[in-house]
């Protein structure tokens, strides 16, 4: 006999994972809602902070925004969660019906992580030395100039992210491309994984996924690829403003006090130190003025062929 699973461990394995992906991404609670709001959706960081560490309020709706800001899948979200429920119940999740009710409040014991990691930040020696440097900088010749220049001035409005941003549309349609082109069937060649699918037809070449993109949705595109060694994890993205450039993953390192290392020869090789690199995480901080910026390889051998688009 078949023994169901137990809801809430599963929902908690669920809510886990996705906050992981967050902080793989170096993204906190605060980043995920302004993402959500710069794609034209509400999810206040309250009630990311609920779903994600009290598994509640985990709705169909709300995993959708939250994996689509996430640069993930919302189909296999949402699929995710409607197999997390337990079944033998008959019952909802707490807060599981597709009306989505709103904000949840934030338990009052909590701490907000912005203010954790300031906290944990000013506790730091190299936190307190370099106040103390700079306090005698400015009594000695700098004044308030001096402090100004150190802490920032508030007065002067950081860049202000543009109105419009990527958004996931959603898995290209190589089938439905070989067919309305006329050349044949969907075929895929499992040696080379990514770059497999290709049509029936003998003149026909390997399929290039953004043309895909571009006729499966009728608008301005860019294709990446979730997982290189799964052909089934192709993506398509609303490029509103085009490519933004390249990913130079040194500048980014560099940004974070670390050392740019590439260890291996192809796309997924660069490491900041020893850990992985998000790329769409790299994008954003390399292009602050398109926080829902996304990456993409060019040629997966190339590992210099990174690009951020938006």
């Amino acid at each position: 006999m078949t023994q169901e699973p137990d809801a809430p461990n599963t929902l908690r394995k669920l809510a886990a994972e996705l906050q992981e992906s967050a902080r793989e991404k170096g993204l906190s609670f605060r980043d995920l809602e302004r993402l959500a709001r710069h794609a034209g959706k509400t999810l206040p960081r309250s009630t990311i902070h609920s779903m994600l560490t009290y598994q509640r309020g985990l709705t169909e709706p709300r995993v959708r925004i939250l994996a689509e800001v996430l640069g993930e899948d919302p189909d296999l979200w949402a699929a995710r969660l409607a197999a997390s429920i337990h079944v033998s119940s008959g019952q909802p999740v707490r807060g599981a019906s597709e009306e989505d009710p709103g904000p949840l409040p934030e338990p009052h014991s909590s701490i907000s992580e912005e203010r954790r990691e300031k906290a944990r930040w000013w506790s730091t020696p190299k936190a307190r030395l370099g106040v103390l440097a700079v306090v005698v900088v400015a009594l000695v010749g700098g004044g308030a100039h001096a402090l100004t220049r150190y802490v920032g001035d508030t007065r002067k409005p950081q860049p202000a992210a543009v109105a419009t941003q990527s958004q996931w549309l959603g898995k290209p349609d190589f089938a439905g491309y070989c067919q309305q082109t006329g050349q044949g069937d969907l075929a895929y060649n499992e040696r080379n994984k990514g770059y497999g699918y290709r049509c029936t037809n003998p003149n026909s070449a390997g399929l290039d996924a953004q043309n895909v993109c571009a006729w499966t949705y009728k608008t301005k595109v860019t294709n990446r690829i979730g997982d290189f060694n799964d052909a089934t994890t192709w993506q398509c993205w609303t490029a509103p403003h085009g490519r933004l450039g390249a990913l130079d993953f040194r500048a980014y390192c560099t940004a974070r006090g670390q050392t740019a290392n590439l260890i291996g020869d192809n796309a997924y090789s660069w490491h900041c130190g020893t850990a992985k690199i998000s790329g769409d995480a790299a994008c954003r901080v390399l292009y602050p003025r398109y926080p829902a910026a996304v990456s993409r390889f060019q040629t997966f051998y190339d590992p210099d062929s990174w690009e951020c688009w938006a």
